[in-house]
């Protein structure tokens, strides 16, 4: 089984304000292989904060993705390798505008932008929640205007 692994960081800029950047593989969120890789080891190997509220809300049935923060105090002290069981993954990191852009599929750029949602109201919350029906619930509320209207 594959899961995706967003990894963040928030970087303390003043008191009350952080950057927040994301790493990417490419123009991809890093996926592993869960079969060839334990969760828990790579979280330990590489010093990783797993966000599992986060998880729990954004899996329906299949935990598949993964919010995991590294600690810096600066952008000199982000891993451009990410470290596996197995193998070793380069990383760019990237502030959220820059990530989004890059990223190629729909779903991935959904789960960065509830990442986002939750990072910055810095835990889970209705808005949180709600964001990943937003679409469908747009779709609808438009055909039922616009049903109405003619």
């Amino acid at each position: 089984m594959k899961a995706k692994l967003l990894l963040f960081t928030k970087i303390k800029l003043s008191n009350n304000a952080f950057k927040v950047m994301f790493a990417l593989l490419d123009n991809k969120i890093v996926e592993v292989s869960l079969d060839k890789n334990d969760l828990k080891e790579i979280i330990n190997k590489n010093k990783l904060i797993r966000h599992d509220k986060f998880d729990w809300h954004i899996n329906k049935n299949v935990n598949t993705k993964y919010l995991l923060e590294f600690i810096a105090s600066s952008e000199e002290e982000l891993p451009l390798v990410f470290n596996l069981l197995g193998e070793k993954i380069t990383l760019n990191w990237y502030v959220f505008p820059n990530a989004v852009k890059l990223l190629n599929d729909g779903g991935e750029k959904n789960f960065l932008q509830l990442a986002v949602q939750y990072i910055s109201n810095g835990g889970i919350d209705d808005s949180v929640i709600a964001a990943d029906y937003d679409a469908e619930f747009i779709k609808t509320l438009q055909k039922k205007l616009t049903d109405e209207g003619e």
